[in-house]
């Protein structure tokens, strides 16, 4: 056997292998193509050069790659995204996920062992939405909160990234960046809006809008509103992601617990 008929015999094993995984907000089994070491490694370099708009792109490429039916990237939550990039992970027959741990009392560094099929089973309930109804200068709200999309979250980051880059060019002062730094942070939160009615009229096509536009669009309402979506938002992605992959681990040394959430990225790190 010769490399190219070689190849062509990885292709035709790698093409009859499938694997199926769980979707939550779309309430399906999946069909899942296995990993190549080139796509692995790829993702593993973006992982390392900590860049989180490249890498959150990166990995739904290749969820949205890997996947042989047509996923939307518009109905993609954030926690399908992490849920599924475990599901990868497991289905490949990864190394187990060693985790470095410092001890925030004693800093003493030790191993721990992330316990995944733990965290992709309870990953795997659908995220549920809040509503937030109140009154604000005679006008009624009411707004679904939930999980942003991976696609509006990647085209916040690329709208954050871009709006630096043009900073960077004008050779703005420290002030300036700092207003814009605070302005990105205060605003993400606003992603969690899913719908709006005022009065009870739904706002057509709100879901589809550009960044920029909600920008425009949500810097109208009064500002009393916007510490009640930041609060449900916080609360919101707490209870839907950090809780469900937060894990405990006791130092060894001095017994404190060092609680901590794993970041999806770390799971690349060969």
């Amino acid at each position: 056997m010769n490399v190219n008929e070689a190849l062509e015999m990885l292709k035709e094993k790698r093409g009859s292998h499938r694997y199926s995984c769980y979707v939550p907000s779309l309430d399906k089994e999946c069909i899942f193509k296995p990993v190549t070491v080139a796509e692995l490694k790829s993702l593993s370099k973006i992982a390392l050069d900590e860049n989180d708009e490249n890498f959150l792109m990166a990995a739904t490429a290749l969820i949205l790659d890997l996947c042989t039916e047509e996923l939307d990237p518009k109905k993609l939550t954030e926690l399908d995204r992490i849920k599924l990039i475990l599901d990868i992970k497991q289905n490949n027959q990864f190394d187990s996920d060693i985790y470095q741990i410092t001890c925030k009392d004693c800093e003493e560094i030790y191993s721990v062992e992330l316990d995944t099929d733990s965290m992709i089973e309870k990953l795997s309930k659908a995220p549920s939405s809040k509503t937030l109804i109140f009154e604000e200068e005679g006008i009624k709200y009411e707004l679904e909160i939930n999980l942003p999309s991976v696609d509006l979250l990647c085209k916040f980051k690329k709208y954050v990234n871009n709006t630096i880059k043009k900073l960077d060019a004008a050779d703005a002062s420290d002030e300036e960046r700092l207003k814009v730094e605070v302005y990105f942070v205060n605003y993400s939160p606003m992603l969690f809006v899913k719908s709006i009615k005022i009065n009870e009229q739904g706002i057509d096509g709100f879901d589809t809008l550009s960044i920029s536009d909600r920008d425009i669009f949500l810097n109208e309402f009064p500002a009393g509103i916007f510490e009640k979506i930041t609060n449900a938002a916080l609360d919101e992605e707490k209870f839907q992601i950090t809780k469900r992959m937060r894990n405990a681990t006791i130092c060894p040394k001095c017994r404190t617990d060092n609680t901590y959430d794993p970041e999806v990225s770390d799971f690349f790190l060969i």
